[in-house]
């Protein structure tokens, strides 16, 4: 199965939001691997996608997705600019991101699949979005050749 990169986008900021942000956190496998990469950016994502570790773990992903999201709050617009933020992830190391945002009055929304959302990040969420409700939508299964 594949991800429809143009309907993840729309699905989650809509059609009318030219000015959203969206960066994909990711890993490859080899230096140089940039198929992902440009399928991202033809649909209008960043990609964020440094090289997996010699055993095949993804290294610094989830940094590289708090370092930017920290960014993105300092730069923010300081004239009355709201900064909405949905992130995509289950992983339950990123609820150390999310409370000090709520202490700060910045809501964020979660999508992630059922089975890989963790329960204290659904907690911590605005909102918490399950994107096995619109599988058929941001799927399709790659056809073999």
């Amino acid at each position: 199965l594949r991800i429809k990169f143009a309907a993840t986008r729309e699905f989650l900021v809509g059609t009318s939001s030219l000015k959203a942000r969206c960066i994909a956190f990711g890993s490859v496998k080899e230096e140089g691997d940039t198929r992902i990469a440009d399928s991202l950016r033809r649909n209008g994502i960043e990609p964020r996608m440094p090289r997996r570790s010699l055993s095949g773990r993804e290294k610094g992903v989830d940094t590289s997705l708090v370092v930017t999201m920290l960014e993105d709050l300092l730069l923010r617009d300081p004239h009355g600019g709201t900064l909405d933020v949905t992130m995509v992830s289950g992983d339950r190391d990123l609820c150390e991101v999310l409370e000090p945002l709520r202490r700060r009055g910045i809501e964020v929304d979660v999508a992630a699949w059922r089975h890989t959302a963790s329960t204290e990040l659904m907690r911590l969420a605005r909102r918490f979005v399950p994107l096995d409700d619109h599988f058929d939508l941001l799927t399709y299964r790659e056809e073999r050749t």
